[in-house]
């Protein structure tokens, strides 16, 4: 069809319709860069073909070109604005009808189209290690096309967590429990942390490359030890706390608080806002109102310390308090979810190998193993021996790691495991 031009002749048939089902048929055979090579040559050939040049971002998004992809999404951007402009300019008194501009346009832009535009830009820079631009991205993109609620719940999740903290409200108060557990003022993290090295540095497939102040360059295989100073972290890239850093009480009540949520929104049935791939259910904290300025709190309490304790410096010689601001932590929130692992009723047992998009993780447990809750469970990490070594925590323990590192979700075989998890970047 596309050789035959078959859209000259055949109003069945069209330009764009043509080479996007080629192209999907060449993707399902795993002829990708054929696909793209389609793509591109469809894009050259008409650059105001939305369609085309959104379906050639996601492929090279998929390839790894993601500054091509981001390029292409950008050029999108561009053409909304000046969409939108002209039939703002179009309805106006006097100016004409806006049904006549897009009658003058080959075609337009649909919302849809323009969110997805938006929405995929973000995941670029997110893929790309830089979670404030693409937040930038994703609130241009909720402000450009107010409609789209993936766009909206992005904006929000981020207004949520920019949110000052001034400190602890009454009802939040008997929440929280306790002051700082875990003390970090020591300079010898092993009284409070159990340290795993990478027993092979050179183990996992993507390649690091970086210098740091004139110092030899170093070239490493995973990118997680491309993400703090090398000397410092001496290839230590997951913790386990030895003190709990949430009371058993405080996981009590926050498991009550998260029951009650379903109990009284969603007649007590957990469902799941993310791994839509894999069999999970787990609930975003920032659906949750009480609980979001509980984790505020736990953030500017215990967790900025904690963390700039066991990562104390990042691969460009920086910390993770602005320098400016020695008070104010860089660390933002990029997701935090309380995550139900149920052996028995829901079968959500485990998570397949992947890696976090965030520059640190967190897991917490709410509950105990040792209590009989569940039995199982724990995080799996590949680059802790050469068969991975499976780390647990009790309940209130917190285990943190670069989220770059591949990891899984070891099974739960008995009972009900919940945890809290933060995937976290620097500002």
């Amino acid at each position: 069809m596309i050789k035959q031009k078959a859209w000259e002749f055949d109003r069945s048939c069209t330009f764009t319709g043509s080479y996007l089902k080629l192209c999907s048929a060449l993707e399902g055979l795993t002829r990708r860069h054929e696909a793209i090579n389609k793509l591109t040559d469809a894009h050259n050939r008409r650059p105001t073909d939305t369609k085309i040049t959104l379906a050639l971002a996601k492929l090279l998004f998929k390839d790894d070109q993601k500054d091509r992809s981001l390029s292409l999404c950008r050029e999108i951007f561009v053409m909304y604005e000046v969409q939108q402009a002209s039939i703002s300019r179009h309805s106006s008194p006097g100016c004409g009808d806006h049904k006549t501009f897009f009658s003058q346009q080959e075609q337009p832009i649909s919302e849809e189209d323009a969110a997805d535009a938006y929405y995929l830009g973000g995941w670029v820079k997110i893929h790309d290690d830089d979670h404030t631009e693409a937040y930038k991205i994703w609130q241009e993109g909720h402000l450009a096309v107010p409609s789209s609620n993936l766009l909206t719940t992005q904006y929000r999740k981020r207004a949520c967590w920019d949110e000052k903290w001034r400190g602890l409200s009454d009802h939040v108060a008997r929440l929280v429990g306790s002051a700082p557990i875990v003390d970090t003022s020591s300079g010898d993290l092993s009284e409070n942390f159990d340290c795993f090295t990478c027993w092979n540095p050179f183990a996992n497939r993507k390649r690091v490359t970086f210098c740091i102040n004139d110092e030899p360059e170093l070239t490493f295989l995973t990118p997680a030890l491309g993400i703090f100073h090398p000397q410092q972290e001496q290839l230590g890239v997951v913790f386990r706390s030895k003190q709990p850093v949430l009371t058993p009480l405080e996981c009590s009540r926050v498991i009550d608080v998260v029951n009650n949520y379903h109990d009284t929104m969603h007649n007590g049935v957990w469902s799941t806002v993310r791994h839509s791939s894999v069999k999970t259910t787990d609930v975003a904290v920032e659906s949750i109102p009480l609980l979001r300025e509980w984790l505020l709190a736990l953030m500017h309490t215990r967790m900025h310390s904690m963390l700039d304790a066991l990562f104390p410096r990042l691969a460009d010689g920086s910390t993770l308090y602005h320098e400016s601001a020695p008070e104010e932590s860089r660390i933002r929130i990029h997701d935090a979810f309380i995550v139900r692992y149920d052996a028995e009723k829901d079968l959500s047992l485990s998570l397949p190998e992947h890696c976090d998009t965030s520059a640190i993780s967190v897991v917490i447990s709410l509950n105990s193993e040792q209590a009989g809750h569940y039995a199982g469970g724990g995080t799996w990490f590949e680059c802790l021996g050469e068969s991975g070594l499976v780390v647990n925590a009790e309940v209130g323990q917190a285990v943190a790691f670069a989220g770059p590192l591949k990891h899984a979700g070891y099974p739960t075989t008995k009972g009900v495991r919940v945890i809290l998890v933060l995937f976290l970047y620097v500002e």
